[in-house]
Formats: structure tokens, sequence, C-alpha cells
């Protein structure tokens, strides 16, 4: 298993580079996955949405502008922000969207004093995302899987109907979260990391930084056993 220290930094770099400016779209068992880049140092911040336009963002990290902007054009209707954890790249465009198109605003609380450390506030959480809970409906219904280790409040988002999975910073094809920030424990990432071995090989998956994988081949190439 390789930690995502400077390696993960480079692997930011290099998808800013690689796919500045263009956002990626999958569609994938009814559900449809944008990935928006948002610049370089920023995560990857994703839309999702159903066929009747109900959506959820997860890490508005970067330009709200830009997010606000292919939510507009798609004509969605978002029904929540979804933070897979508290830092400055998952979080900072959150105020403003919150502020020009209002919705709930989801994290765990383990990481609401994380975000408070980093934007001065406790944020406009009205939704705190627990472990195993389900939450959303139909097709946009995600089960919260906590994957502490990179941050206390680390979450990943598992949509089943659908077989995609995000990870935040938990997990990346060529690595695992950082252990040495803020609230970081590299035993409590092993044990999150071996929560996620339980789901099917072949879901999708989204991570934070870097481009879409399968969990079967992120897990292999970190030496994760299943």
């Amino acid at each position: 298993m390789r930690t995502c220290q400077l390696a993960c930094a480079v692997l930011v770099i290099q998808a800013a580079s690689s796919l500045a400016g263009t956002p990626q779209t999958w569609t994938i068992k009814g559900i449809t996955v944008t990935r928006l880049d948002l610049g370089k140092g920023v995560a990857n911040c994703y839309v999702v949405n159903s066929p009747n336009r109900n959506a959820y963002v997860i890490d508005p990290g970067g330009n709200a502008t830009e997010i606000l902007a292919h939510l507009n054009k798609g004509h969605l209707k978002v029904l929540g922000y979804l933070v897979t954890h508290g830092h400055n790249d998952h979080i900072k465009g959150l105020p403003q969207l919150i502020q020009h198109l209002p919705a709930s605003a989801g994290i765990n609380t383990n990481d609401v004093p994380l975000y408070a450390k980093r934007m001065g506030d406790a944020g406009p959480f009205d939704l705190f995302l627990q472990d195993g809970r389900n939450y959303g409906t139909n097709t946009l219904s995600f089960t919260v899987i906590h994957t502490p280790g990179h941050s206390p409040g680390g979450v990943c988002l598992y949509f089943k109907q659908a077989g995609v999975l995000f990870t935040g910073d938990t997990l990346f094809e060529d690595g695992t979260g950082r252990t040495d920030l803020d609230g970081g424990e590299a035993a409590a990432l092993q044990a999150s990391l071996k929560k996620l071995t339980r789901l099917p090989q072949q879901t999708a998956l989204f991570s934070g930084h870097g481009g879409k994988t399968t969990l079967q081949v992120a897990l292999r190439r970190n030496g994760i056993p299943r």
C-alpha cells in the first residue's frame, strides 16, 4: 500500500493539467456522474444526478461559479451538498453555493471542527452523515461509510443501486489518504480501507483526486488484501 503524500500532490497537478476545464461525464445504471475540474490544488467535484434532474454535489472545493453554471445548464435540482471531509480543497466553494442555491449540506460530525478551523465557522450543515445510514431516494439513494484516517470524519458515499463509490481522500487508484494532516491516524485508515474491501469488486470508484477506476483495481494497485 502506498500512502498519498508527495505522490498525491503530483497526482493533483497532473490531473489539473490533463483535465483542465473539461467536465467528464459517465452514465452508470440510471445515474449520471459528472466530474468538474476546478483548478490546480482543488479536489475533484462531482455532480450526481438522476434522469428526473435531481442531483447531489459532492466536495465543492473550488470555484462555486463553475459549479453553479453546470447546475443551471443542466436544469438540475440540488437535493444536497455532500462533503467527504473537512479539508480546504473539498469545502471552499460551499458557502457561496449555499448562498446562491440553497440546499441541505452534509458532513460527518467528527469533521465539523476541521471545517470550522479552516472556514472560521461551523458551516451551514443540517445533514450529519452517520456511518451505515441510508440517505436520498430511488436511484439517488446512498449509504454512508465512515472512513476515518485521513481525517476523523472522513466518509465514503456508496450508491449501491448504481454500483458507484465516492471515496474522497481515503482511497485513490494510485494511493491512499495522507495521515500526517490534522486528525490523521494511520491505524484508523487501515481499518477504513479494510471496510471498503467488503464492497463488490467491480464498484466504480471516484476519488477526490485523479481519475475513475474500479475498487478492484485500486485495492490491487495499493496492495490492500481483500
